[in-house]
């Protein structure tokens, strides 16, 4: 058995990119893009909710069923790295992955 933490990924597709719109057009995507997820506890639709902020603009959310998941990765503090895979085109985001990477 290893002393060392494993290497982990969790990858999820974005729900609700149509909603955010507006500050999509403010993300600049030819500039490092920083992803954050955040918990939503005051979300009228979901009090498990968390929102995925690309440079500190809110662009959509985790899906509902994944929120359970995130948060405990999230709050084991073991998190390496966020980052987000993005396709796009004429302007619209067509779909946004994110993939967390953490030690397990």
């Amino acid at each position: 058995m290893s002393l060392f933490k494993t290497k982990k990924q969790y990858k999820f597709e974005v729900v609700g990119l149509p909603f955010y719109k507006d500050a999509q057009q403010n993300v600049n995507l030819k500039k490092p893009l920083s992803v954050d997820l955040i918990e939503e506890p005051d979300n009228p639709h979901d009090k498990n909710a968390i929102m995925v902020c690309v440079n500190r603009y809110k662009i959509g959310h985790v899906p509902a069923n994944k929120c359970k998941y995130v948060k405990d990765i999230l709050h084991k503090g073991d998190v390496k790295q966020i980052s987000i895979h993005l396709r796009h085109a004429n302007g619209d985001w067509i779909s946004a992955d994110i993939t967390i990477d953490y030690k397990g």
